[in-house]
């Protein structure tokens, strides 16, 4: 990896930054687009979105993907 690459990776909003939170955090899903109620996490903050596990290829269902979730 090179400087250059490290650098860019931690600016917000950069291509780089992107790609490695996706890649190493997962994409995010909205929750209400699913019918899926928001949650609070351990903070307490109310959460609208959760991240999902994108690399589950045996996934098929949004409970499957689920991360963050607490689907009843």
């Amino acid at each position: 990896m090179s400087t250059d690459f490290v650098v860019r990776a931690n600016q917000k909003g950069s291509p780089e930054h992107e790609a490695v939170e996706v890649l190493l955090k997962g994409p995010e899903l909205n929750l209400a687009e699913y019918g899926q109620p928001s949650f609070k996490d351990k903070d307490s903050h109310v959460r609208h979105h959760a991240r999902i596990r994108w690399w589950n290829a045996a996934g098929e269902t949004l409970r499957d993907l689920q991360r963050f979730l607490r689907i009843p």
